[in-house]
């Protein structure tokens, strides 16, 4: 069950509130693939990854987990296996979830399920001191075999 606050804050005694992203999410543009693909909730938890490629090489890769502390829901990333930031769940919607915290380089993870198998992930932060923002599109595609 998720509790929202006029604040945004989010509370949590299980994972439901972001089931929906589990599955497999796929991006193509002319930077590359994005791969996306989260496990259902289990166990207090949720994994995920993230792999880019461009013209067959890894860019980057992402391992991800969700995990439930308490009452809160934490979205754990370590990019390409180098460094851990965590950010809490601080506002959740069935058409949203914002997770604020992390490191130096990224302090917000945002999520917006646009509905129709159709996803955006957008991460806020700072880079050499100025704001910058990505965001990535999504589709939810078959499970590979």
């Amino acid at each position: 069950m998720i509790c929202g606050s006029a604040a945004g804050t989010a509370q949590s005694t299980d994972l439901h509130a972001v089931a929906w992203l589990s599955g497999d999410w796929q991006s193509i543009t002319p930077n590359g693939l994005v791969e996306e693909r989260w496990t259902a909730p289990a166990g207090g938890m949720m994994v995920g990854l993230s792999h880019a490629r461009r013209d067959g090489k890894t860019r980057s890769f992402e391992s991800l987990r969700l995990e439930l502390r308490g009452t809160d829901i934490v979205y754990i990333a370590s990019p390409n296996a180098k460094k851990v930031a965590e950010f809490k769940l601080i506002e959740a919607t069935p058409d949203h979830l914002i997770f604020e915290g992390g490191d130096d380089h990224v302090q917000r993870v945002t999520y917006r399920n646009e509905g129709s198998g159709r996803m955006t992930a957008r991460i806020d932060g700072k880079m050499a001191g100025e704001p910058f923002s990505e965001e990535v599109h999504y589709v939810r595609t078959p499970p590979q075999k």
